[in-house]
């Protein structure tokens, strides 16, 4: 079983997370947070690997990262 990477990253500016994969060819979902995002890539990642005629039963490693800049007064 191969096993694919998929980055979440937050987006600050528009308060999303979004995903995309170096892996996964043509993957690149958004939503309102991480746990709603990764419930989607579920679904959406093993459907997009077998279009693109790799395995069918993958191993996916959700890598989140966020950072945010924070001023105080």
């Amino acid at each position: 079983m191969d096993s694919y990477n998929v980055q979440l990253h937050w987006d600050d500016e528009a308060k999303v997370w979004w995903a995309d994969s170096e892996d996964i060819p043509g993957l690149i979902l958004e939503d309102e947070t991480a746990d709603k995002l990764i419930e989607r890539l579920l679904i959406a990642a093993p459907e997009i690997i077998e279009l693109n005629d790799i395995e069918k039963r993958p191993k996916l490693n959700f890598i989140c990262t966020r950072q945010e800049d924070i001023i105080f007064d």
